[in-house]
């Protein structure tokens, strides 16, 4: 009976029955994506405006409460409120315009793909990761949005 050892080499059998997967990509239109891209990054200036005017308000109250000037605790609960719905607001509608933003990315980056544009750096999965990553998130997502541009208009002499 022959004993084998379980911790030796494998021994190699012939090639490898599993092949990696080989990526196909799909044409798909960013023109929704793109449209509701825009609609959100409107609301978001229209909500750094009204938090802006918001914080305003608030300064005037705090001074005048400051100054002793009078004030009732209702007008400060209201400050408080509308502060408070606003800065949710605008963190409800960075969050979405974050999601909506990535999908934009990496659908753009795979349309590149789609397209046979040749010698691309940026997978379409790391042209969004870029920006998780400390430190490098300073410049690499800049590189990636540029090879983006470049390959959109240059087509497949793009890096010429």
């Amino acid at each position: 009976m022959e004993s084998t050892n379980p911790y030796s080499t494998p021994q190699n059998t012939g090639p490898n029955p599993v092949a990696p997967p080989t990526q196909v990509y799909v044409y798909r239109s960013l023109f929704g994506f793109t449209r509701l891209l825009t609609v959100l990054l409107a609301l978001g200036a229209v909500a750094a405006i009204l938090s802006a005017g918001s914080s305003f308000l608030q300064l005037d109250l705090l001074t005048r409460m400051r100054d002793g000037l009078p004030f009732t605790m209702e007008e400060a609960h209201q400050n408080d409120n509308r502060e408070g719905l606003i800065a949710i607001g605008a963190l409800l509608l960075y969050l979405v315009t974050a999601v909506v933003f990535g999908v934009w990315i990496v659908r753009a980056h795979k349309n590149l793909r789609a397209l046979g544009i040749p010698n691309l750096t940026y997978t379409p999965g790391w042209a969004f990761g870029w920006f998780f990553i400390p430190i490098l998130n300073f410049f690499r997502p800049y590189q990636a949005m540029k090879e983006l541009w470049q390959a959109s208009f240059g087509g497949i002499m793009w890096q010429k």
